[in-house]
């Protein structure tokens, strides 16, 4: 029962510092700046996707593809493509009139004719697309049809509502706020206790060193996930009575994989495929779900390197410094092409977890090995051999105070 009386004592003192004030008050302030700017987002989107904003791009590029037809120099299948875009696009005029008149649109039927489409354009193998256009064409017919056949009407996918502004918050706060936020609040988690010397008065109680370090770690984690997920699901919450919450049955594309294209050379290399297969669909409540989950381990794993530099040097001012310094450095080095080859090893990339589950990071690193699975090993192994490092230092070295 110990432990638990250390981690109580530990996570009164975390509440009781003015840095975790600071820290959480500067999250919550940056968390309303991207809901703000969320919100002026939806604005402009609102504007774009206007019926009579529709109407005049249609009309141009109906008007673009005619003057394409004209020209002597395509093909009788190039023409057919042509015509056959023409005719679709000027039924979606004709659907947009009917929006702007004010008649009803029935959804259903414009669904429908999106399958139908899609189904046509697949079938056709005069088309060119590549490998990766065809697969992501057959996973939005997927999409569409699962959204026809259980009666859930398409929507935007930038339309604002409290499920897609916690995919929005994540990607902007994992990319690196979360980390150097963690770094602070835990880099003087151990060497603090020098800065006074409180260590040796620690030390004197009856319990292992071990067990003071554990109590520590396990109090820091446990505060600084919470805080984080309790400002988010307030975000979440607020944003949710205000402008909607969402569908969570909403389809969503995730688990793409990547792979070289040996087949091919783009200067000097060979570019990024989609692994045939690799993608699949889940509803929207679910990818929040799993967010959250690997949010959490990104979270603990930030904990155990801020924790381990804190180990490691006695000046709470030089750990926290080092967290920083060396959160930043790494979102910023990885962008150079000799260290994308290892990116898949460090924990940074892995903070943007939407991007992660859907691919995107593998493209933004042009790194094919930076997948779920592998991110989860990878925060796993990090927390356990910074928490090892810590737990070596700390209970060998000498305390003279």
């Amino acid at each position: 029962m110990m432990i638990f009386i250390l981690i109580s004592n530990e996570i009164k003192k975390l509440m009781r510092r003015k840095k975790t004030v600071i820290v959480l008050v500067a999250f919550i302030l940056l968390t309303i700046v991207i809901s703000y700017g969320t919100y002026r987002d939806d604005l402009n989107r609102k504007k774009w996707s206007s019926p009579e904003f529709r109407q005049k791009n249609i009309e141009e590029s109906i008007k673009m593809q005619k003057q394409d037809l004209d020209a002597t120099d395509i093909s009788a299948e190039g023409k057919k493509n042509i015509s056959s875009n023409i005719e679709s696009m000027e039924k979606e005029l004709a659907s947009i009139k009917l929006e702007i008149g004010g008649k009803p649109v029935d959804w259903k039927i414009q669904l429908k004719e999106q399958i139908d489409n899609t189904e046509k354009n697949l079938a056709d193998k005069n088309m060119d697309m590549g490998p990766n256009g065809k697969e992501r064409m057959k996973l939005e017919l997927q999409g569409d049809k699962y959204l026809y056949e259980n009666n859930i009407k398409p929507e935007d996918g930038n339309v604002l509502n409290a499920l897609n502004f916690i995919k929005t918050l994540f990607t902007f706060l994992g990319a690196i706020f979360i980390a150097v936020g963690v770094m602070v609040f835990t880099g003087d988690m151990v060497s603090g206790e020098f800065t006074p010397p409180t260590m040796k008065i620690l030390l004197t109680q009856p319990v292992s060193r071990a067990k003071v370090l554990a109590s520590k770690f396990i109090a820091v984690a446990l505060s600084a996930t919470i805080l984080i997920i309790v400002v988010e699901l307030l975000a979440f919450l607020i944003m949710g009575l205000i402008f909607g919450f969402g569908n969570p049955n909403y389809p969503i594309i995730t688990g793409t994989t990547y792979k070289w294209d040996l087949a091919k050379s783009v200067y000097g290399g060979h570019p990024l495929i989609s692994v045939v297969g690799s993608s699949y669909i889940i509803s929207t409540g679910e990818f929040v779900l799993r967010m959250f989950l690997m949010q959490t381990l990104f979270i603990i794993t930030c904990v155990s390197v801020g924790f381990m530099l804190s180990s490691v040097v006695k000046s709470s001012m030089v750990s926290v410094s080092l967290g920083t310094v060396l959160v930043v450095a790494l979102t910023i080095l990885v962008q150079m092409p000799a260290l994308k080859r290892i990116v898949q090893y460090l924990f940074t990339p892995y903070g943007s977890v939407a991007s992660v589950f859907t691919g995107e990071s593998v493209l933004r690193y042009t790194n094919p090995n930076i997948t779920t699975s592998f991110g989860i090993g990878t925060l796993i192994v990090t927390t356990i051999v910074c928490y090892v490092i810590a737990h070596i230092v700390f209970t060998k070295k000498d305390i003279l105070i």
